[in-house]
């Protein structure tokens, strides 16, 4: 019985996320969608034994900490649901907050033909600006093999499956150096595309140092280097900054994600005359995204 299971997993969880895992599941199990109000219609109806003991499985596994969206795999991110494992970062919502900004001002200027992404991870900043600009073409580069498979496998899902024949998005593994993957993004616009520069470029760096105060759940399960960057955590800023010009616009954007700790010397780097720049918080009233501009 679901009313079984759902005071099982209130043993163990919030009730918020037991309604949440026991509707992912049923999903799966039965290939049916189950709505808040269908939840608690159905709470007298039967539902296997099998059923019955994944749910307890979750819960068990949730209690100890482990990331919600890896037990379900999948998350929401904006308006469509993302595939994620533990090997690509969970998409956050401050995230939301860089696509959004991308979205609203690659509107106003009507420049988006062609984006450069540097770090793709589970595809949802990519994916989002496909969907929302049906002519943008993107190139997006990774160093994960495990986290271009799951972009792959959501662009497929989230926009069509001819995705990738069509060339609307062209994933490029590659190291960690920034100057390295615009010399790639480069050699590949040069290459293989007419218009040889890109109109923007976008990205949600690793930018927690040690020293920052971050959730153990995060630090345990979600891997290190999509987190965390080594040495000088102003270094993929400052490379950005140095060398976006080989492969942007007169007038290109670019839109980043930073901590906001560290906001007023990341805004320092794009100071010179060359530069628009503005900042732009979350939700929490933190600065979080970077816009700046080539004049």
């Amino acid at each position: 019985m679901l009313s079984d299971i759902l005071r099982t997993g209130l043993v163990h969880c919030p009730q918020h996320e037991v309604e949440q895992i026991i509707c992912a599941l049923y999903r799966k199990h039965y290939n049916k969608s189950l709505s808040r109000v269908m939840f608690y219609i159905n709470l007298k109806k039967c539902v296997s034994h099998k059923f019955y003991l994944n749910c307890l499985k979750i819960f068990k596994q949730r209690s100890k900490g482990y990331p919600l969206q890896y037990l379900l795999g999948s998350c929401m991110f904006l308006d469509h649901e993302y595939c994620v494992n533990p090997g690509v970062f969970i998409p956050r919502p401050e995230t939301e907050v860089l696509v959004e900004q991308a979205i609203l001002h690659l509107k106003k200027s009507g420049a988006c033909q062609l984006g450069l992404e540097i770090g793709i991870g589970s595809g949802e900043i990519s994916i989002e600006l496909l969907k929302k600009f049906p002519k943008l073409q993107m190139i997006s580069s990774e160093i994960s093999g495990e986290a271009i498979k799951i972009a792959r496998q959501n662009a497929r899902s989230i926009l069509t499956r001819g995705v990738f024949k069509e060339r609307r998005l062209k994933i490029i593994q590659s190291s960690p150096n920034v100057p390295s993957v615009l010399k790639i993004f480069n050699k590949h616009l040069n290459n293989n595309i007419s218009s040889k520069k890109a109109d923007f470029i976008i990205s949600n760096p690793p930018y927690l140092t040690k020293k920052d105060k971050i959730d153990p759940m995060v630090y345990c399960h979600e891997p290190r280097e999509a987190l965390f960057v080594a040495g000088d955590p102003l270094k993929i800023y400052k490379d950005i900054a140095e060398n976006a010009f080989m492969v942007l616009n007169k007038n290109g954007m670019i839109f980043l994600e930073i901590p906001h700790e560290r906001s007023r010397k990341i805004r320092e780097l794009f100071s010179g005359s060359q530069w628009k720049t503005k900042i732009v918080q979350d939700l929490t009233r933190r600065d979080r995204v970077l816009l700046a501009q080539v004049v």
